[in-house]
C-alpha cells in the first residue's frame, strides 16, 4: 500500500472514530430517532443526484438499505445513547466481522477454519469482559443492543459482496430516502418536543449531525469505496481496527471517559480476534 493510500486509511479511522463522539454529542441533546431522522434527511438531500439506479438493482439495494439504515443504525444508536462511555460501543461495533463469518458459514456454506473459530471465540470473550467494567455493567443494555446491531451490519456486508453495478453514494442515497419515513414514524411515536428541540438547539448537536453526514458518511465511505477498488477487503479491514482506538481516545479527551483494565483487556481480546479473522481471510484468499 502506498503512503498516500495509508494516509487515506488513517483519515477514515479518524473520521469514523470521531463520529462516535459526534453521535454521542448529538444524542446528549436530541433523542436517538430524531438524530437519525435529521442525519438521513440531510444525507438524502445531498445525495439526491445519486438516487437513480438500474431497475434490477432496486430490490437488493432496498433490502440492503433496510438492514443497514433501519436495523443496524436504530439498534446501534439506541445502544450508544445508553452507553456511559465510548470505548465499549466502539469496540463492540466491530463484532459485525465475526458475525459475518458465522452467517457466511451457516447461510452461504462457506468454509471456516479452526483458527477462525478460535478468533471468533476470542472476540466474543473480549465483549463479555467489557461487561464487567462498572460503567458498562451499569448500562448493560447498551452493550446488548450494540452487539445485536452487529448482526444486521454483518448481513449488510454479505449483501454488498453480492451487489454489483451500484456505487457507495447510490447506496447511501437510497438508504437515506428509505430511512426518512420510518424514523419520522418512530420519533413521533416514542419521542416528543422534536420541533422545540430543533428550534432551541445549541450549536454542538447540529454540527455533530452535519459532521456525521459529511465526514463519516460521504468522505469516510467515499474513501473506503475508492480504496476497495484498489485493495481487497482482507487488506483494508484490519487497518480499520484503529477506529475504535481513536473513538476511545476522543472519549477520554472530550468526555472524560475513564479507561479501566476490564475495558483494556476486553478491547485487546476483541480487536485481536477480529484482526485474526480479517488476516485469516487474507490468507484464505491467497491459498
Amino acid at each position: 500500500m502506498s503512503s498516500f493510500h495509508f494516509f487515506l486509511i488513517m483519515l477514515i479511522n479518524l473520521a469514523w472514530g470521531f463520529n462516535f463522539l459526534a453521535a454521542k454529542t448529538a444524542m446528549d441533546y436530541f433523542p436517538p430517532f430524531l438524530v437519525l431522522l435529521l442525519r438521513f434527511s440531510l444525507l438524502a438531500i445531498i445525495l439526491l443526484p445519486f438516487l437513480k439506479i438500474p431497475k434490477d438493482k432496486i430490490l437488493p439495494v432496498t433490502i440492503l438499505s433496510f438492514t443497514s439504515g433501519m436495523l443496524y443504525f436504530s439498534l446501534n444508536f439506541l445502544g450508544l445513547d445508553l452507553a456511559g462511555e465510548l470505548t465499549s460501543p466502539a469496540i463492540t461495533s466491530q463484532l459485525f466481522i465475526p458475525f459475518g463469518v458465522i452467517l457466511a458459514f451457516f447461510i452461504l456454506k462457506e468454509k471456516v477454519n479452526f483458527i477462525t473459530w478460535i478468533a471468533i471465540s476470542i472476540a466474543f470473550l473480549g465483549v463479555m469482559i467489557l461487561g464487567f467494567d462498572d460503567t458498562v455493567f451499569d448500562n448493560l443494555m447498551s452493550l446488548i443492543l450494540i452487539t445485536i446491531s452487529a448482526v444486521p451490519m454483518a448481513v449488510t456486508t454479505i449483501l454488498m459482496r453480492k451487489l454489483e453495478g451500484v456505487n457507495t453514494f447510490q447506496i447511501q442515497a437510497w438508504t437515506g430516502f428509505i430511512a426518512i419515513i420510518p424514523y419520522a414514524f418512530l420519533t413521533t411515536l416514542f419521542e416528543y418536543d422534536q420541533l422545540l428541540l430543533i428550534i432551541n438547539s445549541p450549536t454542538e448537536p447540529i454540527v455533530s449531525i452535519i459532521y456525521s453526514v459529511i465526514a463519516a458518511s460521504l468522505i469516510g465511505h467515499g474513501l473506503l469505496y475508492y480504496l476497495l477498488k484498489k485493495y481487497t477487503v482482507s487488506i483494508v479491514n484490519p487497518m480499520l481496527l484503529l477506529t475504535p482506538i481513536f473513538a476511545s481516545i476522543f472519549g477520554i479527551i472530550f468526555r472524560g471517559d475513564v479507561i479501566t483494565w476490564f475495558l483494556v483487556i476486553g478491547a485487546i481480546l476483541t480487536l485481536t480476534g477480529v484482526a485474526i479473522i480479517s488476516y485469516g481471510s487474507r490468507i484464505d484468499n491467497k491459498s
